[in-house]
C-alpha cells in the first residue's frame, strides 16, 4: 500500500501541474464607392445621407460598425468605374454581401448605455428596425444610437440572450481538451493562489503555456516551473477533435538536483465548444523513469446559459488490479474580463471516509 501511494503521488502531482497552465439605398448598392476622409482614401458602402451627414460602413471593417461624417469633412465621394474595376468591385460586393444580411446578428448599443440584439431589418431614414427575440420589432432613433456591432459567426442567440464563444473550451479544471487557442489568444490561469500558468495561442491549432509554482517567495524554497506545449486538430469542425500536450518541468532553487517530471497526455473531444466530452491517457514522468501504467481521464462541459458552465474533470489508476482516481464536480462562470472555476475535488480508492476538497481557480482572458 506504501508503493501505491507512493505511484499514486507522483502520478497526481504530476496531473495536478498540469492544471497549473464592422439619398438612396437602391441607387447606391450597385455602386463601388470610395471616401476620402483627412487625406486617406477608403472604400465605403453608404447607408444614408442627408444635407450634413453621410452614414457609411466601411467595407475593411470586419465588425461592420456604422460611422457618421460631415460632408465638410469628406474630400470626396467618388463612384468607380465598374468596367475597369470589376474585380475590385466584385470584392466590395462580396464583403456588402456580408455585411447587409438580414440573417446576422447585430448588437445596438444606445446613447443611454441599453443594448439590443438582433437582426437589423431596415435602416432607412431616420430610425434602424431592429428584429429582437424578447421585445419583437422595435425602431431605434439612429440619433440615439452610439455604435452597431456585427456579432461573430460563432455566437448565437439562445432565448434572447447572446452566446459568446467559449473562451475557455481548451481545457476543463486541470486536464485539456482536444480544442484549441485561436493564434493570439491567451489567458492567465490561477488555481489556489500558488498554481500559476500563462498560455497563448501561437496558431489556430498551436499554443504554448508557460507556468510556476512560486514557493521562491517562502524563504527561497524550491520552484516548479514548467512549460506546455500543446497541439490541437479538427476532424470534423465543432464535432471531433483531438489533441496532445505535454509538461515539461524541472525544480529550480533550494539546493536541489533539478529533478525533472512531466505529463504527456493525447485527447479525444466529441462535442462543440459548450458542450462535450473527452476521454484522454496520459502517461506522468518523475525521477528519470517514466510511470508504468497511465492515467485515464474522463472530462465533459455542459453551457447551461449566457455566463455558465457545468465541468467535470477525472482522472483514474489502476494498479495491481486495485482502481483508485480523483472526481472533480463544479461550474464555471464566464465574465468579459475574468473567469471563475469553482467546484469539488474528491479522492477514492484506498482513502477511508469520505473527503470533498474545495476547488477555486480564476482566469484572465487577453488577446483577440
Amino acid at each position: 500500500m506504501t508503493k501505491l501511494c507512493s505511484h499514486m503521488q507522483k502520478y497526481f502531482s504530476a496531473v495536478l501541474l498540469v492544471g497549473i497552465f464592422l439619398s438612396d439605398i437602391g441607387l447606391l448598392a450597385a455602386q463601388d464607392i470610395s471616401i476620402t476622409i483627412s487625406d486617406g482614401a477608403s472604400p465605403i458602402f453608404i447607408e444614408s445621407t442627408n444635407d450634413e451627414v453621410v452614414s457609411y460602413r466601411a467595407f475593411d471593417d470586419e465588425q461592420a460598425l456604422i460611422r457618421n461624417v460631415n460632408l465638410q469633412q469628406a474630400g470626396t465621394l467618388q463612384y468607380q468605374d465598374q468596367q475597369s474595376n470589376s474585380s475590385y468591385l466584385a470584392s466590395l460586393e462580396e464583403h456588402y454581401e456580408e455585411s447587409s444580411d438580414t440573417s446576422r446578428l447585430f448588437i445596438v448599443t444606445t446613447t443611454d448605455g441599453n443594448t439590443y440584439v438582433g437582426k437589423i431589418l431596415s435602416q432607412e431614414g431616420a430610425t434602424v428596425q431592429v428584429e429582437t427575440q424578447t421585445l419583437g420589432v422595435i425602431n431605434i432613433p439612429k440619433e440615439n444610437i452610439k455604435k452597431i456591432t456585427m456579432v461573430s459567426s460563432t455566437s448565437s442567440l439562445r432565448d434572447g440572450e447572446l452566446w459568446e464563444p467559449n473562451s475557455f473550451a481548451s481545457r476543463y479544471f486541470i486536464t485539456p481538451s482536444g480544442y484549441g487557442l485561436a493564434a493570439g489568444e491567451g489567458y492567465y490561469q490561477n488555481n489556489w493562489i500558488f498554481f500559476n500558468q500563462l498560455n497563448v495561442g501561437i496558431t489556430d491549432h498551436v499554443s504554448i503555456g508557460l507556468g510556476a509554482v512560486p514557493l521562491f517567495l517562502f524563504g527561497g524554497a524550491p520552484t516548479p516551473v514548467w512549460l506546455n506545449p500543446k497541439v490541437s486538430v479538427p476532424i470534423s469542425k465543432d464535432k471531433f477533435n483531438i489533441g496532445g500536450s505535454a509538461l515539461v518541468g524541472t525544480v529550480l532553487g533550494g539546493g536541489t538536483d533539478g529533478g525533472g517530471f512531466g505529463f504527456l497526455i493525447g485527447t479525444a473531444t466529441l462535442g462543440d465548444k459548450n458542450r462535450n466530452a473527452s476521454f484522454g491517457l496520459g502517461y506522468g514522468y518523475a525521477n528519470g523513469n517514466f510511470a508504468q501504467t497511465p492515467v485515464i481521464t474522463f472530462s465533459g462541459t455542459y453551457r447551461v446559459g449566457q455566463k455558465g458552465y457545468l465541468v467535470t474533470d477525472n482522472f483514474f489508476v489502476s494498479t495491481a488490479g486495485f482502481t483508485s482516481g480523483i472526481i472533480m464536480i463544479g461550474g464555471r462562470t464566464v465574465w468579459p474580463s475574468i473567469t471563475l472555476d469553482y467546484g469539488g475535488l474528491i479522492p477514492f480508492g484506498d482513502v477511508g471516509s469520505l473527503i470533498v476538497f474545495p476547488w477555486l481557480g480564476v482566469s484572465v482572458p487577453f488577446g483577440s
